[in-house]
């Protein structure tokens, strides 16, 4: 970075008079770097976004560079929000995702050009939510360690309690739940970070692509901004191009593909439900009043034969929907954290968070289906009704008696 304002404004920075300036050379510093990035690519720019009006008088967003002077950066070549878009680099994943307001992401990825990634959203979110629009989507490249090696190139998303005062002048237009998204982009490496050297090229390699996605949220009684996550396997080939690997689609494909998947014939029945280590489900499901957008319903996960179940699972349930035998759609929960639980003789647990209607193939759900509830859970501690304890080694699938849902004509 030697162009000529940047030369200018280091040396206005080490000016016996730079402390006396009213506005500090850091903070113009910042705030030049961030109209580069925008420039380069605006955060907000996703189908489901809708910019109603736009009334900028003087700069209001919060500098989100820190107090001291970052490292010079990024890369050549590369526009990036330096240095909050590299913050996150060689940190734990778990340590720098953060979810807010109960959403439900699902993601799908497709190649691109050079070193893109073209990713699809959905976002689901609870019923007391209505509409919604998409502040950004961010992407993190991790490791086999979780350590985070990549991140997408262009400008960052403000933290949650930054989105109101960095977006005080803009007036968003929110879009019915759930919200699609499409975008391409380009993953950097972060071996340009903190210098401002190194390869921007990913080495070659198999990854965890996080896909991050804040948006803004109304509702008939509730407001606000939130925040979810779902990861994707993504190799990145010698040249630093990444793509999906082979099982990308499946991981993005509701959960138990082996007992249920679009096209298959439905392998179970009430007289042969699988094995599942002792847990049992109920489901509450309105027969009518479904469509694009599921309407409220719930399952309850228990246990049997006085057994007490320590497990993960999903914050919803899911339904394989059958025409004729054959799967032809789903309902799902987003791809987010996972929920431990506890069911046993005086513990049950009711999974109703968000979900999305999954058709299989391009066609729409019309008319009437029967409806197979199911929860996919990892059991972690099983103590049986004379207190002998053991550790299930799988996930399984538990499933609950079929019934009839109608799809909208």
């Amino acid at each position: 970075m030697n162009d000529p304002l940047h030369r200018a404004l280091s040396d206005a920075e080490a000016s016996d008079e730079a402390a006396g300036y009213t506005v500090p050379v850091a903070l113009v510093r910042s705030r030049v770097r961030r109209r580069r990035a925008v420039r380069a690519g605006g955060v907000v720019g996703v189908a489901a976004l809708a910019v109603v009006a736009v009334v900028v008088a003087t700069p209001s967003f919060l500098p989100r560079t820190p107090a001291a002077d970052p490292p010079i950066g990024p890369a050549p070549g590369v526009v990036a929000d330096w240095p909050a878009q590299f913050d996150r680099c060689g940190k734990q994943v778990d340590d720098v995702l953060d979810e807010a307001g109960g959403l439900a992401l699902r993601a799908t990825l497709a190649a691109a050009t050079g070193n893109a990634i073209a990713v699809h959203t959905t976002m689901a979110a609870p019923e007391s939510v209505t509409d919604g629009w998409i502040y950004g989507t961010e992407l993190t490249v991790v490791d086999s360690d979780g350590v985070v090696v990549g991140v997408q190139e262009g400008p960052s998303v403000p933290a949650l309690d930054e989105i109101d005062a960095y977006y005080a002048n803009v007036l968003f237009g929110g879009e019915p739940f759930p919200l699609e998204s499409d975008d391409t982009l380009p993953l950097v490496s972060c071996e340009q970070y903190p210098s401002g050297n190194g390869s921007i090229a990913i080495p070659a390699g198999s990854y965890r692509l996080w896909v991050t996605q804040t948006v803004g949220y109304s509702g008939k009684d509730v407001s606000g901004n939130g925040r979810a996550s779902t990861d994707l396997p993504l190799v990145v080939g010698a040249g630093g191009e990444p793509s999906p690997t082979a099982d990308a689609a499946a991981a993005a494909a509701p959960p138990a593909d082996d007992l249920f998947a679009c096209g298959r014939p439905v392998d179970v029945s009430i007289h042969a439900l699988p094995d599942a280590a002792g847990l049992v489900l109920a489901a509450d499901t309105p027969e009518s009043d479904w469509s694009s957008t599921a309407p409220p319903w719930s399952v309850t996960l228990g246990a049997s034969g006085g057994r007490t179940i320590d497990a993960r699972t999903d914050s919803a349930g899911s339904l394989a929907l059958v025409d004729d035998g054959v799967i032809v759609g789903f309902v799902v929960p987003g791809r987010g954290a996972l929920r431990e639980l506890t069911v046993g003789p005086d513990a049950t647990a009711e999974l109703d968070g968000p979900t999305l209607v999954v058709p299989c193939g391009a066609a729409q759900l019309r008319g009437s289906y029967v409806a197979w509830p199911y929860v996919v859970a990892q059991p972690t501690r099983s103590v049986d009704a004379d207190g002998v304890v053991s550790t299930p080694a799988s996930p399984v699938v538990v499933v609950a008696n079929p019934r009839q849902v109608t799809f909208g004509l």
